[in-house]
């Protein structure tokens, strides 16, 4: 048996894609955060914190069923910095040292202090263990090579990063109950947890970062949670999705409100084909896609179709809530 919760997404009104996996084993709570949606999302500032309160009331509510915690990246709506969320409780976190952009360097670093000091532990850094790290995107043979000034630009960035990885001091867990979980597979019972490479956060050599992506098996049955690869938009990811051949898919759709500036067309178009082939080439899988595509109020019509398709819903629809979006489409658009 694996149920799957989902607790908290941006469907619902607040930044976030918290997710509780439970099996006979384990209570897993994903991604334990939340933010407040943009400024230019058209909902009253007052609206837009009550439904970021709800979030983490709800989140609290989840961290208390929760024997297991898993932070797939350290952007501040995929966990909080709450005792009570991890009192007592396993936790496996996005490695800080290597594949991480400057802010979660720094963020990753804060958390695990603050984490050493609420919990007794020991905040201890040693000297780095590598000194040269492969290029991710030599390792995505489906995916084009599309090198236009931007991409060249980040990934300068991304050298620049992985010259920080090799010579700036590398963080230790804090205690026995932390784990630093990339490329790493952990059996809990009959339950297994898979966790991926990092992955680009977004597009080749994405100014955002990389994540970890997670599979829970149990009795032959697979639950996927992406994080946030925001679309996916690389083909390789998506031929790696289809291979595993989830039972249930939680996918990151794309930013489209930020289509012209963090999107462009060229990889919205990626997305809306990778998402096509994912629900088609996993026909009994239920997907549902939220998280930075259900902040645009054009979601649906942004997406060409595809939630139209009785497999694919926001976690509002799977709960059966109101799509917060929904409230403030404009008249005449499909919202």
């Amino acid at each position: 048996m694996i149920q799957v919760t989902p607790i908290w997404a941006d469907s619902l009104g607040a930044k976030s894609f918290c997710t509780l996996v439970e099996t006979p084993d384990l209570a897993l709570l994903i991604d334990p955060g939340a933010s407040i949606l943009q400024q230019g999302f058209p909902a009253p500032d007052a609206v837009k914190q009550e439904r970021l309160e709800d979030a983490w009331k709800a989140i609290r509510a989840a961290a208390g069923r929760a024997t297991h915690v898993a932070v797939t990246h350290y952007h501040h709506d995929h966990y909080l910095q709450e005792a009570e969320i991890y009192a007592g409780k396993n936790l496996f976190v996005k490695s800080p040292n290597t594949y991480v952009n400057r802010s979660q360097w720094h963020r990753a670093r804060e958390f695990l202090r603050w984490h050493a000091a609420s919990f007794g532990g020991a905040f201890r850094e040693e000297h780095p263990a590598e000194h040269t790290f492969p290029d991710p995107l030599e390792m995505l043979p489906f995916t084009p090579t599309h090198i236009d000034g931007n991409t060249a630009r980040r990934r300068e960035q991304y050298r620049r990063n992985s010259r920080r990885w090799a010579a700036q001091p590398w963080v230790l867990p804090p205690d026995e109950k932390v784990v630093f979980c990339d490329c790493r597979r952990f059996s809990i019972g009959d339950t297994v947890l898979r966790f991926s490479a990092p992955l680009f956060h977004g597009s080749e050599y994405a100014s955002t970062g990389f994540v970890v992506a997670l599979m829970v098996e149990h009795a032959a049955r697979k639950v996927l949670y992406t994080s946030d690869l925001m679309g996916p938009i690389l083909e390789d990811y998506t031929a790696w999705i289809i291979a595993e051949s989830p039972d249930c898919i939680l996918l990151d759709g794309p930013a489209t409100y930020l289509l012209g500036h963090l999107l462009n067309r060229r990889n919205l178009d990626r997305c809306i084909a990778n998402v096509r082939q994912i629900v088609r080439e996993c026909p009994e899988a239920t997907v549902l896609l939220d998280h930075h595509v259900t902040r645009d109020t054009r979601f649906r019509e942004r997406m060409e179709g595809i939630y139209d398709r009785a497999d694919v819903t926001t976690v509002a629809g799977h709960l059966g809530e109101e799509v917060f979006a929904d409230r403030f489409a404009r008249p005449g658009r499909d919202g």
